[in-house]
């Protein structure tokens, strides 16, 4: 039983002062990049075409109410 909890104990204690430190970085850069492109993409067609242009993002928030197993599919191609 000790030796259980022991080896428990290191492996918390290995997860919180090895692995989340070095993850945080990582998942920092993913939300910046993931914003930057989000923005960036509305910025561009709003520059160029005006306010009237729908975005991808623009879209697929309209068309998520209207159906749900079409949403799903265009988020499908347009990824794959």
């Amino acid at each position: 039983m000790d030796s259980n909890a022991m080896l428990v104990e290191v492996f918390f204690k290995a997860i919180f002062k090895l692995i989340l430190p070095n993850i945080k970085n990582g998942i920092l850069v993913a939300i910046f990049l993931s914003f930057s492109f989000l923005v960036g993409d509305f910025l561009f067609a709003n520059l160029l075409v005006g306010s009237s242009y729908e975005t991808l993002q623009v879209y697929l928030y309209h068309i998520r109410g209207k159906s749900g197993h079409y949403a799903s599919a265009f988020v499908f191609f347009y990824f794959f």
